[in-house]
């Protein structure tokens, strides 16, 4: 007696690993199995089997992944996935670095800038700021 549509997915071990799961789930509903326990027992009645296949259950239809692409192909297409994204987060990181060091040296520039002012430096001789002078000299008598 033949099951309508009854698929049994052998695995390597008790639970089903995230690979034997996301194989499985490319085929569609399936029934799973124990491989090394199912070796030992009569054939279960079923209309095709995949994973670990016992060499009981020889005889019985293969089952093809009907959700696109196979296990190997899927993991290869995740792993150059992977790839890519890691690669695009170093660059991420990278430019991030660059502006970082852009602004430390913009910030660096300003300071400078800002401390030249404050001494007077760059500007022409025999001119001078009426107010800051005034500042200055106020602050030294308030000492």
């Amino acid at each position: 007696m033949t099951v309508a549509n009854h698929i049994l997915y052998f695995t390597a071990d008790v639970s089903p690993s995230q690979f034997e799961l996301d194989d499985a789930a490319k085929i569609g509903r399936v029934a799973f199995r124990v491989g090394y326990i199912a070796a030992r027992d009569a054939p279960e009645p079923c209309t095709a089997v995949a994973g670990r296949i016992p060499p009981n259950y020889k005889d019985v239809p293969v089952a093809k992944a009907v959700k696109g692409k196979s296990a190997a192909e899927s993991k290869a297409e995740a792993e150059a996935k992977a790839e890519e994204l890691r690669s695009k987060a170093e660059e991420r990181a990278k430019q991030e670095a660059e502006e970082a060091e852009k602004k430390a040296a913009a910030e660096a520039a300003a300071a400078e800038a800002a401390k030249a002012e404050l001494e007077g430096v760059g500007k022409p001789p025999g001119t001078y700021d009426k107010k800051a002078t005034q500042k200055a000299e106020a602050k030294k008598d308030w000492k």
